[in-house]
């Protein structure tokens, strides 16, 4: 999260309106609301700062994200189960990928109710993301896909270790390993 631009004042701005967004829709309306009465940049980080403490989850995550994944196929899919009421799994995957781990593919999961939501990311440009979800996925009530470098899929609870076990053969046997 600290990296480019998320250090201006924008980029402040930016990450602050999605840490409210992570939270529920009430709060988002309320950042909103607050955004249209600020004058200027300086004065929207301070009346956004109510929603600082989102930041400060996710950078925990990605600051601690290898001591608190389960670790596979040696050290090639690091996973995580995230147990947060907010809707963090997606900055927390691109953080780490981006900032901490380019070369394993971060895996982050988090239940939400009768379905898992998973998150994808590789920087590496070694595994293709799209296609390991849409694999998991294939012939269980659940979709999955997006790019190379960044995709999600949700599955129903029930079949969650069907998926977690494809994901593992898949690194293992180099299924989704882009040939360079």
């Amino acid at each position: 999260w600290n990296d480019y631009l998320y250090d201006t004042i924008p980029g402040e701005v930016t990450k602050l309106i999605s840490a409210a967004a992570a939270i529920n829709d009430k709060a988002l309306v309320k950042a909103e609301w607050l955004l249209s009465k600020s004058e200027g940049f300086e004065d929207t980080c301070n009346k956004l700062k109510e929603f600082s403490f989102v930041n400060e989850k996710i950078e925990y995550y990605i600051n601690n994200f290898e001591k608190l994944a389960e670790h596979y196929c040696n050290n090639n899919l690091l996973v995580l189960e995230l147990k947060e009421e907010l809707n963090i799994s997606s900055p927390i995957a691109t953080g780490t990928s981006t900032k901490r781990l380019q070369k394993p593919i971060i895996i982050i999961f988090e239940d939400r109710g009768e379905r898992i939501k998973i998150s994808s990311r590789n920087n590496s440009g070694e595994w293709d993301c799209n296609k390991l979800m849409k694999l998991c996925v294939e012939g269980l009530d659940g979709n999955g896909g997006g790019h190379p470098a960044s995709s999600g899929a949700n599955v129903i609870k029930s079949q969650f270790p069907i998926f977690k076990e494809r994901l593992i053969d898949a690194i293992k046997n180099k299924t989704v390993k882009i040939k360079k």
